[in-house]
């Protein structure tokens, strides 16, 4: 959803991942930082992380991921479980900040990079900065990128994703929107459409 949901003053933050979590999703650094960022940063007081999807490839998750994150359940981390189709907008829509969490590699991108984008909201991501995620990322205002994968770099980008979130304007979310709104499928494809259509007209004129 596009709308306008204003920045969050009056209550904890929640931050939220939907997708898969490979072998190769920095999970362990992520949690970490996480940590690191509650001691850090008063606008993460009460935050939580809430991480929607499998844990490994399988319905049953990995009993090492799913460790992982219950280590950091007191500083609020989640595993929620996987989110049907009809279940994906209800969980965007609990988010304010959401968190790209890939694996390492120049070409791994994800089919969420563009999900994520629609909400308009803030992304912090948890990823190889040359990760082409980036290169579509680039340029959204409200977009937190890590200097590198480690705790520290993590932290970093959460507390500055939480302060945009309690403090952004109103300009600089509407800009955010109509940065994702570019991406859109049908923006995309409308016009190359009517560019082949026309010319598969002129071909058979």
């Amino acid at each position: 959803d596009t709308h306008d949901r204003g920045a969050v003053t009056d209550r904890p933050l929640v931050f939220g991942y939907v997708g898969t979590v490979s072998p190769k999703v920095p999970l362990t650094e992520f949690v970490q930082g996480w940590q690191l960022a509650k001691e850090q940063s008063e606008e993460l007081a009460g935050a939580k992380a809430k991480i929607h999807g499998y844990l490994g490839y399988y319905a049953q998750p990995r009993a090492d991921m799913l460790a992982t994150i219950n280590s950091a359940a007191e500083a609020g981390v989640s595993y929620e479980g996987p989110v049907g189709k009809a279940e994906i907008a209800k969980a965007y829509d609990e988010f304010d900040v959401q968190l790209l969490m890939l694996g390492k590699g120049r070409y791994v991108t994800s089919g969420k990079v563009f999900e994520y984008l629609a909400t308009g909201l803030p992304v912090v991501s948890v990823h190889d900065p040359e990760n082409a995620a980036s290169d579509v990322l680039r340029g959204h205002p409200l977009w937190f990128p890590v200097a590198d994968v480690t705790p520290e770099a993590i932290a970093a980008a959460l507390i500055e994703a939480a302060h945009a979130a309690r403090t952004a304007d109103e300009g600089i979310r509407a800009k955010a929107r109509e940065f994702g709104a570019s991406y859109r499928r049908d923006l995309q494809l409308d016009p190359r459409i009517e560019s082949l259509a026309a010319s598969v007209k002129g071909v058979a004129a």
